[in-house]
């Protein structure tokens, strides 16, 4: 998130119309003119290369120090006692962030917080010009406030993240108009014989909606230490690439980055790999072929290897993953097929 934190942490914004000098390279020297400048400049110059750029958006909570807090006391949710409501863990209540307090988008939202909803969000539109928003913690925003953001972002693209919730938060997004989620393929486990991932794709299908499959984030390990080694990796990658909607890999997880994400303090590391060409090449293969386009799909589990299978009307490919770190060889359809280690194979009808 690029607005103005109040304890360092760009989930904790003080102030929305502000940007945070820590986001900016010297940024502590420039005024707030020259930094809106620097981003409109980035923003620019992604446009130039076919790239859209979409803000982090925290719109759900703010810092218990922001002015918000005195200045419209009737923003916010309080307890029974009196004091101000802290943001919680939706899926854990007793677990609260001790410096967040959360604002009032609900079926009782003030007039007055609503339009400073849209004032935020013509703020990142209109202004800096973002292209639209990755809504953090989507999936628990309430169904009023999902529904007055896809309102106030006509021609936006919006992604919901969907960290911890189910198909009735899912049904929620769909029935709000939201068309975009970030799902988590983190703990896939497809080494350990779980297919969840693959149910969840198929609900997501059933019911409209895309997915844009997070291999890693700051919430989680990097992926090199998930998987292991740079092979895995790359079967990591090349299958999510070409099995979700979408795919999001973080800077650094395709050059083996290992250092945990800090999302005040993102530095470069030394590049233990380079696996960008292979990522090209697998979103490459998937615009050949409308069936990988597709989020339906089945699962044939053969033990050291599995295979999934997709479709569309006018074509079927099969996706042939080796789960072995040595060669292995694998039955289709009566005919053998070599795979090399952690291959992932894609195979037309």
């Amino acid at each position: 998130p690029p607005s103005l934190s109040g304890n360092g942490s760009p989930y904790a914004i003080s102030d929305f119309f502000a940007l945070d000098p820590q986001n900016f390279d010297g940024g502590d020297s420039m005024t707030q003119e020259q930094l809106k400048d620097r981003l409109r400049l980035f923003i620019r110059l992604a446009h130039k290369i076919g790239l859209f750029v979409l803000v982090d958006a925290v719109l759900w909570h703010c810092h218990d120090f922001s002015p918000l807090v005195e200045e419209h006391p009737d923003w916010f949710f309080y307890k029974e006692d009196g004091k101000i409501l802290y943001q919680y863990v939706p899926t854990d209540p007793d677990h609260t962030y001790g410096d967040i307090v959360r604002l009032r988008y609900d079926d009782t939202c003030p007039d007055s917080l609503w339009h400073f909803l849209a004032d935020v969000l013509d703020f990142y539109y209109n202004d800096l010009g973002f292209d639209g928003c990755r809504l953090d913690m989507g999936c628990w925003l309430s169904a009023a406030m999902l529904k007055k953001i896809v309102e106030l972002s006509e021609g936006k693209l919006l992604i919901a993240e969907s960290f911890g919730c189910g198909n009735a938060e899912f049904m929620k997004l769909r029935d709000c108009g939201i068309r975009y989620v970030y799902n988590s393929a983190f703990w896939a486990g497809f080494d350990t014989q779980s297919k969840w991932i693959i149910d969840q794709l198929n609900f997501f299908n059933s019911i409209g909606l895309k997915s844009v499959t997070i291999l890693a984030n700051h919430d989680t390990c990097r992926l090199l230490h998930r998987c292991g080694s740079a092979p895995r990796v790359k079967q990591f990658i090349h299958l999510f690439s070409l099995m979700s909607g979408g795919v999001s890999v973080t800077s650094g997880d395709l050059t083996g980055a290992l250092e945990k994400i800090d999302v005040c303090r993102v530095r470069n590391e030394p590049a233990r790999y380079d696996l960008t060409q292979d990522l090209a090449d697998a979103l490459e293969v998937r615009r050949a072929h409308p069936a990988l386009r597709s989020e339906a799909m089945y699962y044939d589990d053969h033990g050291d290897f599995f295979i999934v299978f997709k479709s569309c009307d006018t074509e079927t490919v099969r996706i042939l993953v080796n789960r072995l770190a040595y060669k292995n060889e694998a039955e289709v359809d009566g005919t053998k097929v070599d795979l090399a280690p952690f291959e992932v194979r894609l195979l037309a009808a």
